[in-house]
């Protein structure tokens, strides 16, 4: 089979070709201690390929993968985000040294657990990877609105553009009006 051209349209890995990249990975040494991040990767996985992204959540990912109830709270078990961080850094590792030639790449965003997958490493080479040129359809179809930190922080953004400059212009003004006001005081008395 010949290689295919970096011109050509790329077409996204099928599913029998992501399921054996995710067994080359467990197979590697970086993953083999991994219990957790393995069972927390083959799920996503998994449910991505099922095409049942839309119901991958933390609390879904939190009962069905890391066995916690269904009163399970991210807020005080950051168990998904932990884990998902660690299997993001493995992945990362594992794609610079011994998955490095691999044909598919599996790659969890920063924010979030869906998983997506790019054909070949000629697009890391040339830094598409991370554009989501090569996603799979059905991995990136669905764009969630953003997540209450997400809003907090935009918020806290622009309070902080409009606050501190209004801060130190009150500063200003009272270091100015202390002086003028001793000033007038000496005058009157």
């Amino acid at each position: 089979m010949a290689p295919q051209d970096d011109d050509s349209p790329r077409t996204p890995p099928d599913a029998r070709h992501i399921y054996g990249e995710l067994d080359r990975i467990f197979d590697s040494a970086e993953f083999q201690a991994f219990d957790r991040g393995r069972r927390f990767l083959k799920y996503v996985v998994g449910e991505v390929l099922a095409g049942r992204q839309e119901h991958l959540d933390v609390r879904t990912i939190a009962q069905f993968v890391f066995d916690r109830d269904s009163s399970y709270d991210a807020e005080n078990d950051p168990v998904v985000r932990i884990e998902a961080g660690r299997t993001r850094r493995a992945l990362v590792r594992y794609y610079l040294t011994a998955g490095k030639d691999n044909p598919i790449r599996i790659v969890i965003a920063k924010t979030g657990c869906i998983p997506s997958f790019h054909q070949g490493n000629a697009a890391f080479a040339r830094g598409e990877a991370h554009s989501g040129e090569d996603d799979l359809p059905s991995a990136t179809a669905s764009k969630s609105p953003p997540s209450p930190s997400e809003e907090s922080l935009n918020y806290r953004d622009m309070l902080l553009s409009i606050g501190v400059p209004l801060g130190l212009v009150a500063i200003i003004i009272l270091a100015l009006v202390k002086p003028l006001r001793s000033f007038f005081f000496h005058l009157i008395v």
